[in-house]
């Protein structure tokens, strides 16, 4: 049996060995930026809105395409370490950690990244 984690769709997809997929939805919310039901509370496909976890998923990928070089490798274990986060509690215990490691991080969406990981944090806490 394999087991696949997809961030648009909250639960797991179970793709069994005979091809037949079965999905499970938890109960459906709101999105807060357009009020439309969302199945899941990461994203929104009406409007794009994404959760702080996902943005967190995404500021953890673009540090794992860096170099691993001084302190950025310490910062890409923390990263991948944060990628198999899935509560929101745990990703701000986790982002003071990353934010150390990436202080001497320059070019390319370093200052994003950064940005991004303090709102996240500010939220969070």
């Amino acid at each position: 049996m394999l087991l696949e984690f997809n961030p648009r769709v909250l639960g797991m997809t179970i793709n069994c060995l005979k091809g037949i997929i079965m999905e499970r939805h938890d109960t459906e919310s709101y999105c807060p930026e357009c009020g439309s039901v969302i199945y899941n509370s990461h994203y929104c496909d009406r409007c794009g809105w994404e959760s702080n976890l996902v943005k967190f998923w995404n500021c953890c990928r673009e540090i794992m395409k860096q170099k691993p070089k001084g302190m950025m490798a310490y910062a890409m274990t923390y990263a991948n370490v944060g990628l198999n986060m899935i509560d929101v509690y745990q990703i701000g215990d986790q982002i003071p950690y990353i934010l150390s490691n990436i202080q001497y991080w320059r070019g390319g969406k370093s200052k994003e990244v950064r940005s991004e990981l303090r709102r996240i944090l500010e939220e969070v806490k």
